[in-house]
């Protein structure tokens, strides 16, 4: 493994857990709802989400139905 792909990864373990409380979890919170008001998905739509990451708004998206296809 590369230096860095070992950056990411290291980064990666705890990023769910760094995102998911504090400001950080309600900043992300409200964006959501922002960016899927925007969107407005309907159940059934293909979406495909760039630069999906964790896959934060692919899994909003396919909470409401959406087939999502998440690439990063």
């Amino acid at each position: 493994m590369t230096s860095v792909e070992s950056h990411f990864e290291a980064a990666a373990a705890s990023y769910g857990e760094r995102s998911a409380s504090g400001l950080w979890a309600r900043v992300r919170s409200r964006e959501r709802a922002a960016v899927l008001e925007l969107l407005a998905p309907r159940a059934g739509e293909g979406v495909i989400d760039a630069a999906c990451g964790a896959g934060y708004y692919a899994l909003a998206l396919q909470e409401r139905g959406c087939r999502v296809t998440g690439v990063d």
